[in-house]
């Protein structure tokens, strides 16, 4: 049974409630307290982390190995106990390795039959198979974690079922994987049903087993602007946009609104059991600095324009960035949540909040690297050369607290 949607929110029944509020101003001497109420929710509020920046976990600058491949659009990562796993997008491959980074096997290739691909969208592994969605042909696709073909499941079967209320939806794309056997499926309005001007899209969120489907909620879309022009309407992200992130470990669902700066948790087999995380922070404002980060990347080494740099000034609709830029989930149900960029540094902090709520603290990560995965004693990471290539790097991670 769906409850009334609220801005902002993924709607649907909430059974257990963790509130971790990240407190701007001077903290308190207790860091978490925990608190129910009288549906006995759980409630965890967490005033700062257990450590600062450098002083509990550690990412440390030199890879323990470099993955032993020539990679072209990297679009996801794995690492586990004993190897990791790529999507090497352009050449329509799944590459895995050992933890010294000698290849293991090579799953997959360019093509349309069982196992192959047309583009590679992401990978999400579980406990024992991966899987990966191709969105040129709508399908998603899972593999042992040896790399032999199992599965090839088109989401053109689950189309029609998908529909659940009078308003017209088109699927999105599958976003993760969970417990080896659910996709969980975005479903948005088409853009034709949207106005000109800046918008977040209404989405829906389903588990989907097969032909069947569990519908957890709605929930606001990525933010997008439609400005007018001759031939129509065209579309564009404006400057720090807000949106949503889903993410998937195992059983669970991760759903985070960089809006709102919260994090809900559905267990899609028992969809009554919903776990909310909720950052309370004082967002950072929108420096001129953090604006021209913002354009150098957004332009990627072209210098942009006088009027492509106004147009932009004129679609900032926000003082302050988001209050967060990505999240991920380590195998070990560690959420990690990326600060936003506001100057043009090397490298990126991610806080990292325990499963029960507990904020730990800030991990920087290697200058100049994206982390793609966290696993449990290690980090894989994607590093660009200054040649235009791709370099997947596996770092060590020491937990000293």
């Amino acid at each position: 049974m769906m409850m009334a949607r609220e801005a902002g929110h993924l709607s649907g029944p909430i059974a257990v409630l963790v509130l971790i509020a990240l407190a701007a101003g001077p903290a308190s001497a207790q860091r978490t307290v925990t608190r129910r109420d009288s549906a006995r929710v759980a409630i965890v509020t967490a005033t700062r982390g257990q450590w600062s920046l450098g002083s509990g976990w550690v990412i440390p600058s030199v890879p323990v190995a470099t993955l032993s491949s020539s990679f072209l659009r990297v679009s996801g990562g794995f690492v586990g106990v004993d190897r990791a796993i790529v999507a090497n997008t352009g050449n329509g491959s799944i590459e895995i390795f050992d933890l010294n980074g000698s290849r293991l096997a090579t799953f997959g290739r360019l093509g349309s039959g069982p196992g192959e691909f047309r583009g590679i969208a992401w990978l999400q592994c579980g406990r024992r198979s991966c899987w990966a969605y191709d969105p040129n042909q709508r399908r998603l696709i899972r593999f042992t974690l040896t790399g032999q073909h199992e599965e090839t499941f088109s989401l053109a079967a689950v189309r029609e079922s998908s529909m659940t209320s009078d308003r017209a939806w088109q699927i999105l794309g599958a976003h993760a994987i969970v417990a080896d056997s659910f996709a969980v499926m975005r479903l948005g309005q088409p853009m034709t049903e949207l106005t000109t001007g800046p918008v977040r899209p209404l989405e829906r969120i389903q588990i989907v087993r097969g032909s069947t489907s569990v519908d957890l909620g709605s929930m606001q879309g990525p933010e997008v602007h439609f400005l007018a022009s001759r031939g129509g309407r065209v579309v564009t992200t404006p400057p720090f946009a807000r949106r949503s992130i889903v993410r998937a470990r195992q059983d669970l669902v991760y759903v985070a609104d960089s809006e709102r700066d919260e994090v809900r948790v559905y267990r899609p087999l028992s969809p009554t059991s919903v776990q909310l995380i909720r950052l309370v922070r004082q967002p950072t404002p929108i420096t001129e600095d953090a604006f021209s980060e913002y354009l150098r990347q957004r332009f990627r080494g072209v210098t942009p324009t006088p009027e492509a740099i106004e147009l932009q000034r004129s679609l900032l609709g926000h003082r302050t960035t988001a209050f967060f830029d990505d999240m991920m989930v380590s195998t070990d149900g560690f959420v990690w949540l990326l600060d936003p960029k506001t100057g043009r540094t090397g490298s990126r902090t991610w806080q990292v909040i325990q499963p029960d709520g507990v904020w730990l603290g800030g991990v920087e990560a290697p200058a100049g690297v994206a982390i793609l995965h966290v696993g449990s004693r290690h980090v894989l990471g994607l590093r660009e050369t200054g040649d235009g290539e791709e370099r997947v790097e596996l770092f060590g991670l020491v937990k000293r607290r």
